[in-house]
């Protein structure tokens, strides 16, 4: 875990390497953000998952600079973590014993604030109903931009359909409420249809204006409010791989949404790809921000610029590569806000 300040020229990358032999270097991260007022603290936390049980790794900070003359103020990197487990061996006695029959722990009850599950996926479901039920935006003759559905192979049962047809563009769904002050907000994800580098994910921490209804009771979503925005995105190279992971915040613009987690593999084998069922969580605990994803912690960061009572959602978010014949397209369950103490 690092966190540093920041101001790079264009085509400039700060990252940091891993090395088995302190001469080859693998990049595990870059960030070319521009604050010439280095007022923006980054914190990362980088994965060395495959480095683990080698006898010996190298890591370091770099900074790779193009050819031009543009030259930023740099990298200033500060509070460097490091945190391992030892491997160790633990040798147990033989003993034969029988083990009393335990009593059983009984399953304690979750009282959860919001819980939408989607029945068995009819058009006529509540759940449906307060997340906008059945919605398509139309950008012109036989265009359609981005809408949602309702859909009976959930996890299990009923589930919700969200789909966006255009290039570089974003839409977002949500039952329009309010999550309370202190909260784990969870959600099943299950890839429909990717696309190379696309994002889809959690958004949470939304003022009362990121969604809305309008004044026909349809759903909308402005990107341009203040929010938080959990990433998870698609391989450049194979858009059924769910590669990396990120947290952004947006401030009243959403091209100038910053990384407060910096985007990062998803350790192997985590994240089932097209055609499975995945659980992503953000927990939020005062200042405090956690991620996971299938269980896993994939980042633990403080921030308060969003605290308090406020909305939710699902988002995708298309980039290079999409189309109105096979859009990028999600389907979830389970939306769920459990009230922290």
């Amino acid at each position: 875990t690092a966190s540093y300040f920041l101001d790079s020229a264009p085509g400039d990358l700060f990252g940091v390497a891993a090395s088995t032999d302190g001469a080859n270097f693998d990049a595990l991260s870059a960030d070319n953000s521009q604050d010439p007022a280095l007022s923006v603290t980054h914190t990362a936390i980088y994965d060395l998952h495959a480095y683990t049980q080698k006898p010996a790794v190298w890591i370091a900070f770099y900074f790779v600079s193009n050819s031009d003359d543009n030259v930023g103020l740099g990298a200033f990197v500060d509070d460097t973590v490091l945190r391992a487990v030892p491997l160790s061996k633990i040798y147990l006695p033989l003993i034969s014993k029988p083990a009393p029959t335990p009593t059983p722990t009984p399953t304690p009850t979750l009282n959860y604030l919001r819980n939408y599950t989607f029945g068995s996926g009819l058009n006529t479901n509540s759940d449906f109903l307060t997340w906008g039920g059945a919605y398509a935006e139309t950008c012109g003759t036989d265009c359609t931009r981005w809408g949602q559905s309702v859909n009976t192979a959930g996890n299990p049962s009923g589930a919700m359909n969200l789909y966006l047809t255009t290039l570089n563009d974003v839409a977002a769904a949500s039952p329009n409420v309010t999550a309370t002050n202190n909260y784990e907000y969870s959600a099943d994800l299950y890839v429909i249809q990717g696309k190379a580098s696309a994002r889809f994910g959690l958004i949470f921490g939304a003022s009362v204006t990121t969604f809305d209804r309008d004044g026909n009771g349809n759903p909308t979503f402005d990107p341009n409010r203040n929010f938080y925005k959990f990433d998870l995105q698609f391989s450049g190279a194979d858009n059924t791989v769910v590669s990396d992971y990120r947290l952004l915040i947006c401030q009243n613009g959403f091209s100038g949404c910053t990384s407060i987690v910096q985007k990062a593999a998803l350790p192997g084998g985590l994240v089932g790809n097209t055609g499975t069922w995945n659980n992503v969580t953000i927990i939020r605990n005062g200042n405090n921000i956690t991620g996971k994803v299938n269980g896993t912690q994939l980042f633990s960061i403080t921030d308060s610029t969003f605290t308090g009572q406020r909305k939710f959602g699902i988002f995708v978010h298309s980039k290079d590569l999409n189309s109105a014949e096979n859009p990028l397209k999600i389907r979830f369950d389970n939306v769920r806000i459990l009230p922290l103490p």
